[in-house]
Parts: C-alpha cells; structure tokens; sequence
C-alpha cells in the first residue's frame, strides 16, 4: 500500500471538507421577521433576553433570561412567532446566599427519556430537572462546573452554557473570563470546551479555550460567548456572540464550523448578524439556533426583547437590493446588510 498517497488523499479530503462547509452556508442569510421583536417585557418581565429551547413535537418551547433581576421564565409556541408566556414565571430562581447569589440566567435545556435537562449560569454553572419543562429540581450539589483555578483562562467568571449530547457524552461550551476581565478589559469572554457520561460530572478540555477572541480591529477583538451549537450530518455549527473594541463595544452573531467540537473555523464573511445600534441595548446577541426540518430558525437577545429571523433568500430580485439600499439610507440597515445583498441578488439567476 502507497501510504504517502493514502495521507495524502485524507489530507485533500478534509480540506475539501472544510471548504464545503463555508461553500454551503456562504449562500446562508437570515431574513429577519417582519413583525419584530417576538418576545417583549411584559407582567413579571422587566426585561427578556438569552432564549434557548427546543422543538417538542409540534410545539416550540422556550426557556429565557427575564424579571427584574436574572431569573428563567419560559414560553410556548405553535410556530415560533406568537409565544405565550407561562402564567406562573419564573420557573428557576436563584438562592439568595449560595452559590448561585440570587440570580440564575443564560439557560441550556434537552430533553431526553422524556425529562427535561437544563443547565444554566450563575456564579458557575448549575444542572436541574424537570418533568414538566415549569417545575424544575435542582442538582444538589450544584455547581456543576466551577470557575477555574487563580490565574487560568476561565477564573472569573462562567456562564452561558449549550450543551448537546452525542452518543453516550454530553458536551458542554460555555462563556467564561479571566480575574483580571471586566467590561472595559482588553479581553473579556471567550469559549470553552467541556465533557460528561452524565451531564453532572464534567471534564474541561486542558487546551480551553476552543473559541478566542479575533485580532485586533475585527468585529470580535474584545470578547466572545453566549454559543449556542447543534451537530447536523457530521458537522458541528456555533453561532456566538461577539463585541467589539469600538463603538462603546457593540455586538453582532457570528458563525463558525468545526468536525470535532474543539478546533473551529469562523465564517469569513461574519458577522451574520449585525449591529445597528452602537449599544449594548440595540445590538444582537445571545443567539438560539434550531433546525427545524430543512430550514435554520434563529431567536436572539436585542433591545431588552427577543427577535426572531429565518433562513432564506431575501434578495432575489433588483427591486429587493433597491429596498435594501433605501433601509440602509434610513438608518435601518447596515452597509453590510447592502453589500450582503447585493452578493446574494448576483447569486440568483435573475442577478447573473
């Protein structure tokens, strides 16, 4: 057997791999809803944000950071777009004068044998159950992933989980910052790397962390977190929040692809969700991403509100560019919105 030939071929075909992954999703674009925002304060609700959740059935089930302090409520949905909220929200609180220090946000919830599972952040990450998705018992000796030791990477702080289970192992990434990160360092969240056989005990992968902050100038210099990733046909997909240096650090949601969980390559043309604002307040972040059949749905934090977009094309014909052209003279859109598509128009047959 001619095994230089034989790595050789393996080596061609991963490459080959990689770049159909960034072939495929370069024609991906969210079209946003045109009813905006989704979710909205409202009752218990002082501010709503960090949805996760999945499909149960036919019905959408959402688990998210609200109140008027950091607690997880939860919503229903037959279609993802008109979402009642649980009469009785909160249905997790956080424990005044332990770990969790009264609040309890950024949730991860599977189901799996019919219980629900849920991990969420505080002062660490905690694990509980639930029956129902409403009445939730937490893991008593939560935390279940802990800060690290003075000095490392992830000493500071940890939260926003999103956790899959693949075969017999959970796998966990998570947001977490050094001692000496804050919200003016020079680096502040990046994402780690963690494993379990039981969801409760976990091993942190010794080289974390898997997703670093971009070079100086880019679009997520300062910080990255909230992940949220799904592993479809071979292929692991994040989606992540990302801050920048400028601009009183406004954030935007990227995209990277990885075949092993551990070493990702971010989407060239990120970000693909972008800032309009030039504020925390007005900005997209904390993404949750479903594949629901054959279409990506994404919901994501902006505004105090969760908004909603789909995937599609939104640029199929010259009228679409010119509509987008005149939201982007109205301040409604970015240049980038423009120039994405513009790309995609030229994509279409009637655009060639």
């Amino acid at each position: 057997m001619n095994y230089p030939k034989l790595i050789l071929g393996i080596m061609v075909l991963m490459a080959l791999t990689f770049i159909l992954i960034n072939t495929s999703f370069a024609q991906t674009n969210w079209v946003k809803y045109e009813g905006n925002p989704v979710l909205e304060p409202s009752g218990y609700d002082e501010y709503v944000g960090s949805p996760c959740g999945i499909k149960d059935g036919e019905i959408f089930k959402m688990w998210y950071s609200g109140g008027d302090e950091d607690a997880i409520c939860y919503a229903t949905s037959t279609d993802g777009i008109n979402w009642q909220k649980y009469g009785g929200n909160p249905v997790l609180v956080g424990d005044e004068g332990t770990w969790e220090d009264g609040e309890v946000s950024g949730p991860s919830v599977i189901k799996e044998n019919g219980i629900y599972k849920m991990w969420y952040g505080a002062k660490g990450i905690g694990y509980a159950t639930s029956t129902d998705g409403i009445h939730w018992t937490k893991y008593e000796e939560n935390p279940v992933l802990k800060v690290g030791p003075s000095g490392s990477w992830d000493a500071g702080e940890i939260g926003y989980p999103s956790v899959i289970k693949e075969g017999q192992i959970y796998k966990m990434w998570y947001e977490a910052e050094g001692e000496e990160g804050g919200e003016f360092g020079s680096i502040e969240e990046q994402i780690g790397y963690a494993t379990s056989t039981d969801g409760i005990h976990w091993t942190k992968y010794e080289e974390n962390p898997v997703l670093e902050v971009g070079p100086s100038g880019s679009w997520d210099d300062l910080a990255v977190g909230s992940p949220c990733v799904i592993y479809h046909e071979d292929i692991y997909m994040m989606w992540y929040g990302g801050w920048s240096s400028k601009f009183d650090h406004p954030s935007s949601i990227g995209f990277v692809t990885s075949l092993d969980g551990i070493n990702w390559k971010k989407y060239e043309e990120n970000p693909v969700l972008s800032s309009i604002g030039l504020s925390y307040e007005t900005t997209p972040g904390d993404p949750w991403v479903i594949q629901d059949g054959d279409t990506l749905k994404i919901w994501y934090s902006e505004k105090e509100c969760i908004y909603y977009a789909y995937e599609g094309l939104e640029c199929s014909t010259w009228a679409d560019v010119k509509n987008k052209i005149s939201c982007f003279r109205n301040g409604q859109c970015t240049l980038r919105d423009v120039i994405d598509c513009f790309r995609e128009w030229r994509a279409t047959d009637t655009g060639r």
